[in-house]
């Protein structure tokens, strides 16, 4: 009966694995490095996550689809929301995988996810002159956002959409 669940759980987390996977190919991020503790301290050393600056073709391809979020500056440990509103007369994809960059020294960083998270595989729907709008799950990232300047990238009808946002410390957080 043990070999049985454990042989379950290793199937779980297998197919989970392959999932993320195979989202990581289709967002572009099969071969990026993960960022180390190092990126999250405050005298960050840049060439240890140099191998991880963000790649994107072309962003925000399309003025028919436009994302955003619900403010644009935000205090460590906020929850964010964003939409995407569909200015055209198509229907627009999307699914629940999103990115989060941060951008040091003049280059854009992608954060890194927690080991053990995956997304379902859910595909929503916007209908044109329409829009959308979805919670961001920030639990699933490795870190929490520390102060600085980040963007928000979201993948619609194939092509990749972004937003920038700040996280500040807000007055009633401790130095």
């Amino acid at each position: 009966m043990r070999l049985r669940r454990l042989l379950f759980l290793v199937l779980v987390i297998g197919v989970g694995w392959l999932v993320w996977h195979l989202i990581s190919i289709e967002m572009g991020y099969s071969n990026r490095l993960e960022l180390s503790d190092k990126f999250y301290k405050d005298d960050i050393d840049i060439h240890q996550i140099e191998d991880n600056h963000a790649i994107y073709h072309i962003l925000n391809p399309s003025d028919d689809i436009k994302l955003s979020l619900n403010q644009n500056t935000y205090n460590i440990g906020d929850n964010m929301v964003y939409t995407i509103k569909n200015n055209g007369s198509e229907e627009a994809v999307f699914g629940t995988v999103y990115h989060i960059e941060i951008y040091i020294r003049d280059q854009w960083y992608t954060v890194p996810f927690k080991e053990d998270i995956a997304f379902n595989s859910l595909a929503y729907t916007v209908k044109g002159q329409s829009e959308m709008s979805q919670s961001i799950w920030l639990d699933a990232l490795y870190r929490p956002l520390k102060q600085g300047r980040y963007r928000l990238i979201k993948g619609v009808n194939g092509d990749y959409y972004s937003t920038e946002f700040q996280v500040v410390k807000s007055s009633h957080d401790e130095d």
